[in-house]
Parts: C-alpha cells; sequence; structure tokens
C-alpha cells in the first residue's frame, strides 16, 4: 500500500483532504462541547451578532452599565471569515467547521504548487496531532498559519526566484500583511518581519521589491494602527484587557511548550505521548533499515530557499518568546508556538528527505499519522466516556434550559454556549464578577424591568428576580 501510493500524490492528497474531512466531522460533532473553547464561543458570538445586527458589539462578558461592548479581545478578522462561510445559510458552528476544511485544502494547493511531485512528503504535517486539533477547533491558529506560510511560500519566490514573480503575488503579499494582524493580535509580528526582509534585500544590494515591501509595510501599519485607535477611543484598551510589560522569562515553561511542539500523535506536551512516539520512531527506524544517504534534488528543493522557511519560523517562535516575556504570558500554549513550528517542520523534514531514503521517510512519516489519528481516536473516546453526548446534545440542552428566557434578561454565570445560541441576552460572567448579595442589588437597580437568573453550581438556572 505505501509503494502504491508513494508513486501517486493526486491520490494521497484527495485521500489526506478526504481523511482530514472525517476527522474534523467526528471530533466537532461526537464530541460534547464540539471542539469548543471559551475562545470559540466568543468568535461565534461575533459571528451572529454580525448576522443579526450587522454590528461588532457584543452582550456577553459585560460590565454593569455597558450592555453593548465593542469586540476587541480577539481581532475580528477570524469572526468575518466564519461570517463569510455561514452566508451559505449554515450555522455559524459548521461554518467555522467548513472554514477549517477549506484552510486544510489550502495547505494541501500550496504544499503542491512548492513541492509538485514531493508534496507527498509534507501531508503528513497536517495529520499530526497538532492540526487536527486546530483543524477540528474553532480557533484562528488554523487560518493564522495558512495566512504566515502563503506569505512564506510569495516572499520564497521574491528572494530567490524573482524571475517567475507576477503581478499578482504583490497583491497576494499586501492582502495576507494586511489580514495577519486581523486575525490574532500577535499578527504584529508580520511587521517586525517584513522589516527585517527589507533591511536584508538592502544588505545585500537586491533592491527589486524594496519599494513595494517598503510600502506594504507603511499602509498596513497605517491601517492596523487605525484599528487599534479606533478600540483605545471606544474601549480604552487596545486589545480588550490589560496587558502590564514586565520582562518575565519562564524558562521552564518555555521549554516544556518547545519539547510540547516535538509530540506529533499529541496536541502539546505529554510525556505519555512522548514516550508512545518515541517507541513508534525508534521501532520504525531499525525495521525500515533507516540510513542516511545523499540524494540529488531538483533546484526547487535548494537548501537555500527552504532554509528561508525554517528561518521564518526561528523567527516567528523567539518573537512569541518575547511577546510572552513582556506581556507576562501564564503559559505558551502549544497553539502559540504552532505557527512557526510549522515551519520549522517543513524545513526539517526537506533536509532529511536530502539525507535518507525518500521511500523510507515516507513510510516513517505516514506511520506516525496512522498513530496520532489512532491517538486522536483514542482521546476522542476517552472523552466519550466522561460525557456522552454529542455536541447536538449539549445544545439541544441549552436551548431547552434556557426556552423561557425573554430577550434582553439578565444572566449570571451562563454556560458558554449560550452566547451564540441566544446572542440576545445580557450575559455576566463570573470570570468578572463573583456573585454576591451586593451585585444582585446592583443588576436590580440597573435592569429593574428585567428578569435576573443565576445558573447555580449544579447547572440549574434560578429565577433571582
Amino acid at each position: 500500500m505505501f509503494k502504491y501510493l508513494y508513486k501517486s500524490s493526486f491520490i494521497l492528497s484527495v485521500i489526506v483532504v478526504a481523511v482530514i474531512i472525517c476527522v474534523v466531522l467526528l471530533n466537532s460533532f461526537l464530541h460534547h462541547d464540539g471542539y469548543l473553547t471559551p475562545d470559540s464561543t466568543e468568535y461565534l458570538t461575533l459571528v451572529e451578532n454580525l448576522k443579526h445586527n450587522g454590528d461588532f458589539y457584543v452582550t456577553n462578558n459585560i460590565r454593569i452599565g455597558d450592555e453593548h461592548k465593542l469586540f476587541v479581545r480577539w481581532p475580528i478578522g477570524y469572526s468575518l471569515a466564519i461570517a463569510a462561510i455561514s452566508i451559505l445559510g449554515i450555522s455559524s458552528f459548521l461554518a467555522s467547521k467548513v472554514l477549517n476544511i477549506l484552510i486544510a485544502i489550502g495547505f494541501v494547493l500550496l504544499l503542491n504548487s512548492r513541492f509538485r511531485n514531493d508534496s507527498k512528503f509534507y501531508y503528513p504535517l497536517l495529520l499530526f496531532a497538532g492540526s487536527i486539533y486546530l483543524l477540528s477547533a474553532t480557533l484562528s491558529e488554523g487560518l493564522y498559519t495558512f495566512l504566515f506560510f502563503s506569505l512564506v511560500f510569495i516572499l520564497e519566490r521574491l528572494l530567490y526566484f524573482e524571475k517567475d514573480i507576477k503581478w499578482y503575488h504583490y497583491f497576494i503579499v499586501f492582502t495576507i500583511t494586511l489580514s495577519i494582524p486581523m486575525v490574532r493580535y500577535a499578527g504584529i509580528f508580520v511587521f517586525f518581519y517584513l522589516s527585517v526582509l527589507i533591511f536584508y534585500k538592502f544588505f545585500k544590494r537586491n533592491y527589486r521589491g524594496i519599494g513595494f515591501l517598503v510600502t506594504v509595510l507603511f499602509l498596513s501599519s497605517v491601517f492596523y494602527a487605525i484599528y487599534l485607535y479606533i478600540n483605545f477611543n471606544v474601549t480604552g484598551t487596545l486589545t480588550g484587557g490589560s496587558r502590564p510589560f514586565v520582562f518575565n522569562v519562564k524558562t521552564g515553561n518555555i521549554v516544556k511548550s518547545l519539547l510540547g511542539e516535538l509530540v506529533l500523535i499529541y496536541p502539546g506536551f505529554s510525556w505519555k505521548a512522548l514516550a508512545i512516539q518515541g517507541i513508534v520512531i525508534i521501532s520504525s527506524v531499525w525495521v525500515l533499515n533507516f540510513k542516511f544517504v545523499d540524494e540529488k534534488t531538483d533546484k526547487s528543493e535548494s537548501a537555500g530557499s527552504l532554509k528561508f522557511y525554517g528561518q521564518s519560523g526561528v523567527f516567528y517562535l523567539i518573537f512569541i518568546i518575547v511577546l510572552g516575556a513582556i506581556t507576562n504570558f501564564k503559559e505558551y500554549n502549544f497553539r502559540f508556538l504552532y505557527s512557526g513550528s510549522f515551519l520549522v517542520l517543513v524545513y526539517f523534514f526537506s533536509i532529511i528527505l536530502r539525507k535518507t531514503s525518500k521511500l523510507n521517510f515516507f513510510k516513517l512519516t505516514y506511520t506516525i499519522v496512522i498513530v496520532s489519528i489512532s491517538y486522536n481516536g483514542y482521546l476522542l473516546f476517552k472523552s466519550k466516556m466522561k460525557n456522552s453526548n454529542t455536541y447536538s446534545n449539549t445544545i439541544e440542552n441549552v436551548k431547552s434550559q434556557f426556552k423561557d428566557v425573554s430577550v434582553g434578561d439578565v444572566i449570571i454565570n451562563p454556560p458558554k454556549h449560550l452566547s451564540y445560541i441566544r446572542p440576545d441576552l445580557l450575559l455576566f460572567n463570573r470570570s468578572l464578577y463573583n456573585y454576591n448579595e451586593k451585585m444582585k442589588e446592583d443588576l436590580i437597580m440597573k435592569y429593574p424591568e428585567k428578569k435576573i437568573y443565576i445558573v447555580d453550581d449544579n447547572g440549574s438556572l434560578v429565577k433571582l428576580k
């Protein structure tokens, strides 16, 4: 089977996309939470508000007297992408999963375009656990990584294959540079990244494209500065919260997170998963009689241009680590480092391919893929043992619990799914308030005409007024 698939990149690409679609849909609909985190529900809340009210104000996580707050905790780009797909008449939840599938297809097309017949060696990057998780979850990192990878792909041409550059490549660079910071605030990285490239080209006395890159950097910086000014003018904050600038390097956390990026069968760090992966790799290397040799490669796989992917990935990892140090990250979640790790793995794979048997490398990586997908199945099964509900069951339960609650009523400590199921309610989360009699009195005084409910620690809906 391996040899047959090895000979046909097209058939393998179809299989990879089909597997991703199946895994994404199974994870999304069989998991009781639909692979939605609290962040995910915030994105979907904005989508629902855009669909029903056409503005960027939401009514969840609010404070007393601030019933409609501007959505600033995250940039609006990811929610806008979901909203665009939901125009097809599907729910915001399903639209987010369709977006993830389109992102996966986009990755496959980019890999095909860059590596041609050798793209099959890079498909496993989309089927390792980190990718599976981000393509299943409603989180911005998948789109963010795709945009970053696309940018590096185009800039590689600008730096190494200038004769292949077309006018539309410049347009793509401009569009992506505008888009990346609108998907994640960490996307300001792109401004530092382009600045370094401009200085590099200037130092090398390669002036072609410098004027364009400077123009892109200037216009996108102005656009983003205006966006942040609107945030600050309306809310008093740039990104929806206080982010103190204190240099605090959490070395142990950083090391653990970087080790987690090496775990390919589990999304994050796990000693158990690392041990299983180690056994799989060592066994495969022994069975395949893995040997390092020098193989000739064509120009499109030249070490110089592919090194650019590794350099871009490392630069991003350094940026995120420094950003986390000066803004006091609680932890370096694998999601934060994923975009850089993805590019580093692209370069690492290219090195291995030049130094070993391609067929053996193919067998090794797809063996890891099989283990990764199997481990994902094990984790899904494990979650089903704890909670047998499907996502549909969970949503129906929430709808049923709040069916008698009227438009505009107040809910304290709501379940996370309520914010996008019922964007017409005023939701006060315990993350902002510790409920007490004083809060109850304040709410009654502020909203005398509204009914007020609280979801107690047992999950029951209790009417307070």
